[in-house]
């Protein structure tokens, strides 16, 4: 194929040892500090792991390892310790709360030639 050059993940999983990450699978969102990483499976230790659920985050395990073929990605934290706003963006994403999309107006008959109200500032 022209133009396109393998890149070995294997060069960069280093990086992360030491770091607080989020570690995607096919099942499940973790996050944790990284202990270790396995170069030939890819298998990840995490220290201090919580598990996503619907609710927000459970402590789940003191340590853990996520097989490397489960593994969809793997990024650094930079909100951890975790968002104060976590439970709102769980909810956004399930869909049960929808942001808020900015004002609503009730009269649309004081509109301004742009289209705003008149004491929309």
């Amino acid at each position: 194929m022209s133009g396109y050059r393998s890149v070995s993940a294997n060069n960069h999983l280093g990086d992360f040892i030491g770091e607080f990450v989020r570690v995607i699978t096919d099942k499940s969102h973790y996050r944790g500090e990284c202990a270790r990483i396995d170069q030939k499976n890819n298998n990840i230790l995490l220290i201090n792991v919580v598990m996503k659920n619907d609710t927000g985050w459970v402590d789940i395990s003191g340590r853990m390892l996520v097989m490397g073929h489960s593994i969809e990605s793997v990024y650094i934290e930079k909100s951890f310790p975790f968002d104060s706003n976590e439970s709102l963006i769980l909810s956004i994403e399930n869909g049960s709360l929808m942001p808020d999309s900015g004002p609503t107006f009730k009269d649309l008959t004081n509109l301004n030639e742009s289209g705003f109200p008149e004491d929309y500032k």
